[in-house]
Protein backbone atom coordinates (compact mmCIF):
# COMPACT_ATOMS: atom_id res chain seq x y z
CA UNK A 1 0.00 0.00 0.00
CA UNK A 2 3.13 2.27 -0.22
CA UNK A 3 3.62 2.69 -3.82
CA UNK A 4 4.45 6.11 -4.99
CA UNK A 5 3.79 8.28 -8.39
CA UNK A 6 6.53 8.76 -10.69
CA UNK A 7 7.02 10.56 -13.80
CA UNK A 8 5.92 7.54 -15.61
CA UNK A 9 2.93 6.56 -13.80
CA UNK A 10 1.08 9.73 -12.66
CA UNK A 11 -2.12 8.03 -11.34
CA UNK A 12 -2.06 4.62 -9.24
CA UNK A 13 -4.16 1.88 -9.98
CA UNK A 14 -6.94 2.42 -7.64
CA UNK A 15 -7.81 -1.39 -7.17
CA UNK A 16 -4.50 -1.46 -5.36
CA UNK A 17 -5.26 -0.20 -1.34
CA UNK A 18 -4.86 -1.76 1.92
CA UNK A 19 -2.27 -4.17 2.92
CA UNK A 20 -2.88 -7.35 1.44
CA UNK A 21 -0.17 -9.65 3.30
CA UNK A 22 -1.51 -13.14 4.26
CA UNK A 23 0.14 -14.86 6.98
CA UNK A 24 -0.39 -18.82 6.81
CA UNK A 25 0.98 -20.91 9.57
CA UNK A 26 0.62 -24.86 9.33
CA UNK A 27 2.11 -27.67 11.49
CA UNK A 28 3.62 -31.48 10.99
CA UNK A 29 3.64 -34.59 13.17
CA UNK A 30 5.72 -37.58 12.95
CA UNK A 31 7.46 -39.70 14.64
CA UNK A 32 10.61 -41.94 13.74
CA UNK A 33 11.11 -45.64 15.31
CA UNK A 34 14.39 -47.67 15.45
CA UNK A 35 15.21 -51.37 16.98
CA UNK A 36 18.79 -52.54 16.23
CA UNK A 37 19.67 -51.78 12.83
CA UNK A 38 16.23 -50.83 11.02
CA UNK A 39 14.16 -47.35 11.12
CA UNK A 40 10.77 -45.98 10.24
CA UNK A 41 9.61 -43.09 10.15
CA UNK A 42 5.91 -41.69 9.12
CA UNK A 43 4.87 -37.95 8.89
CA UNK A 44 2.13 -35.99 8.15
CA UNK A 45 2.79 -32.54 6.73
CA UNK A 46 0.86 -29.39 6.43
CA UNK A 47 -2.16 -30.89 8.93
CA UNK A 48 -4.52 -27.67 8.28
CA UNK A 49 -5.79 -26.59 4.99
CA UNK A 50 -4.14 -23.00 3.61
CA UNK A 51 -5.86 -19.91 3.93
CA UNK A 52 -6.04 -18.71 0.34
CA UNK A 53 -5.92 -15.59 -1.38
CA UNK A 54 -9.08 -14.43 -3.07
CA UNK A 55 -7.64 -11.95 -5.56
CA UNK A 56 -5.91 -14.57 -6.94
CA UNK A 57 -8.77 -16.47 -8.23
CA UNK A 58 -7.90 -20.07 -7.10
CA UNK A 59 -4.65 -20.27 -8.58
CA UNK A 60 -3.27 -21.06 -5.20
CA UNK A 61 -3.58 -24.24 -3.91
CA UNK A 62 -5.62 -24.85 -0.68
CA UNK A 63 -4.49 -29.06 0.23
CA UNK A 64 -1.29 -28.80 1.25
CA UNK A 65 -1.49 -32.15 3.24
CA UNK A 66 0.93 -35.21 2.61
CA UNK A 67 2.03 -38.00 3.73
CA UNK A 68 5.35 -39.18 4.14
CA UNK A 69 6.71 -43.08 5.30
CA UNK A 70 10.82 -43.43 5.17
CA UNK A 71 12.08 -46.82 5.99
CA UNK A 72 15.53 -48.61 5.71
CA UNK A 73 18.64 -51.21 6.91
CA UNK A 74 21.57 -50.82 8.14
CA UNK A 75 23.70 -54.04 7.02
CA UNK A 76 27.44 -53.79 8.32
CA UNK A 77 29.16 -57.61 6.90
CA UNK A 78 30.50 -60.13 9.63
CA UNK A 79 34.13 -60.15 8.14
CA UNK A 80 34.25 -56.22 7.87
CA UNK A 81 32.71 -54.32 10.75
CA UNK A 82 34.13 -50.65 9.06
CA UNK A 83 31.97 -51.22 5.95
CA UNK A 84 28.28 -50.26 5.98
CA UNK A 85 25.22 -50.95 3.33
CA UNK A 86 22.15 -48.94 3.57
CA UNK A 87 19.29 -49.60 1.38
CA UNK A 88 16.45 -47.03 2.28
CA UNK A 89 12.96 -46.56 0.40
CA UNK A 90 10.67 -43.05 0.86
CA UNK A 91 6.94 -43.02 -0.03
CA UNK A 92 5.03 -40.08 -0.64
CA UNK A 93 1.46 -39.55 -1.00
CA UNK A 94 0.03 -35.67 -2.04
CA UNK A 95 -3.78 -35.73 -0.20
CA UNK A 96 -5.03 -32.92 -2.72
CA UNK A 97 -4.99 -35.61 -5.85
CA UNK A 98 -4.23 -38.69 -4.44
CA UNK A 99 -0.39 -38.15 -6.69
CA UNK A 100 2.22 -40.52 -4.88
CA UNK A 101 5.68 -41.15 -5.64
CA UNK A 102 9.25 -43.60 -4.04
CA UNK A 103 12.13 -43.05 -3.96
CA UNK A 104 14.46 -45.92 -3.87
CA UNK A 105 18.04 -45.26 -1.93
CA UNK A 106 21.14 -47.04 -1.96
CA UNK A 107 24.45 -46.12 0.37
CA UNK A 108 27.77 -47.81 1.21
CA UNK A 109 29.56 -46.26 4.07
CA UNK A 110 32.87 -47.03 5.16
CA UNK A 111 34.67 -45.81 8.57
CA UNK A 112 38.49 -45.48 8.99
CA UNK A 113 39.93 -46.56 12.88
CA UNK A 114 38.96 -42.77 13.87
CA UNK A 115 35.30 -43.03 13.49
CA UNK A 116 35.17 -40.99 10.74
CA UNK A 117 33.86 -41.81 7.02
CA UNK A 118 32.78 -41.77 3.60
CA UNK A 119 29.73 -42.70 1.55
CA UNK A 120 28.23 -42.63 -1.79
CA UNK A 121 25.05 -43.49 -2.95
CA UNK A 122 22.12 -43.47 -5.67
CA UNK A 123 18.65 -42.43 -5.65
CA UNK A 124 16.02 -43.13 -8.05
CA UNK A 125 12.57 -41.43 -7.77
CA UNK A 126 9.24 -42.39 -9.64
CA UNK A 127 5.75 -42.21 -9.89
CA UNK A 128 3.80 -45.50 -8.39
CA UNK A 129 2.31 -45.61 -11.60
CA UNK A 130 5.14 -45.65 -13.47
CA UNK A 131 8.15 -47.25 -12.30
CA UNK A 132 10.21 -47.89 -15.22
CA UNK A 133 9.52 -44.17 -15.97
CA UNK A 134 11.79 -42.40 -13.73
CA UNK A 135 11.17 -38.59 -12.46
CA UNK A 136 14.91 -37.93 -10.87
CA UNK A 137 18.13 -40.56 -10.88
CA UNK A 138 21.09 -39.08 -8.84
CA UNK A 139 24.25 -39.59 -7.20
CA UNK A 140 25.12 -38.93 -3.96
CA UNK A 141 28.16 -38.85 -1.81
CA UNK A 142 29.33 -37.39 1.95
CA UNK A 143 31.98 -37.63 4.36
CA UNK A 144 33.19 -36.57 8.13
CA UNK A 145 35.90 -36.12 9.34
CA UNK A 146 37.33 -34.17 12.85
CA UNK A 147 33.25 -33.51 13.23
CA UNK A 148 33.07 -31.80 9.91
CA UNK A 149 30.62 -33.46 7.91
CA UNK A 150 29.82 -32.42 3.87
CA UNK A 151 27.64 -34.23 1.58
CA UNK A 152 26.81 -33.54 -2.75
CA UNK A 153 23.71 -34.67 -4.77
CA UNK A 154 22.62 -34.01 -7.75
CA UNK A 155 18.92 -35.35 -9.06
CA UNK A 156 18.87 -35.87 -12.96
CA UNK A 157 15.63 -35.10 -14.18
CA UNK A 158 14.17 -37.14 -16.90
CA UNK A 159 10.23 -35.94 -17.18
CA UNK A 160 8.83 -33.18 -19.02
CA UNK A 161 10.55 -30.65 -16.65
CA UNK A 162 14.21 -31.71 -17.97
CA UNK A 163 13.80 -29.49 -21.02
CA UNK A 164 13.66 -26.31 -18.25
CA UNK A 165 16.04 -27.32 -16.11
CA UNK A 166 19.64 -29.51 -16.33
CA UNK A 167 18.78 -30.83 -12.48
CA UNK A 168 18.90 -30.13 -8.54
CA UNK A 169 22.20 -29.68 -6.91
CA UNK A 170 22.60 -30.17 -3.22
CA UNK A 171 25.50 -29.30 -1.10
CA UNK A 172 25.10 -30.40 2.71
CA UNK A 173 27.48 -28.99 5.19
CA UNK A 174 27.49 -29.29 9.26
CA UNK A 175 29.35 -29.60 12.14
CA UNK A 176 28.80 -32.47 14.83
CA UNK A 177 28.55 -30.43 18.34
CA UNK A 178 28.41 -31.79 22.14
CA UNK A 179 28.61 -35.56 21.60
CA UNK A 180 28.81 -38.47 23.43
CA UNK A 181 28.89 -41.87 23.52
CA UNK A 182 24.84 -42.59 23.23
CA UNK A 183 23.08 -44.50 26.10
CA UNK A 184 20.83 -46.01 23.60
CA UNK A 185 20.61 -49.69 23.09
CA UNK A 186 19.44 -48.98 19.13
CA UNK A 187 22.76 -47.23 18.41
CA UNK A 188 24.97 -49.39 19.15
CA UNK A 189 27.42 -51.15 15.93
CA UNK A 190 26.15 -48.80 13.32
CA UNK A 191 26.85 -45.77 12.13
CA UNK A 192 24.61 -43.89 14.61
CA UNK A 193 27.06 -44.94 17.20
CA UNK A 194 29.89 -42.01 18.25
CA UNK A 195 32.65 -44.66 18.91
CA UNK A 196 33.00 -48.00 17.21
CA UNK A 197 35.71 -50.34 18.73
Amino acid sequence: ENFNTTYEIPILDPAINGDRAISNNNFDAGFLYRWDNFYFSANANNLISKDTDEFTGGIEPRLLLNYQLYSGYVYTPKHNKYVEFEPSVFFQFFDSDNRSATDINFKYRKFNRDGDYYWIGASYRFLNDQFFNPLNLGPMAGILHNKLYFAYSYQLTFNDLSGFNSGTHVITIGLNLLQSASNCPCTKGSSQSYYRL
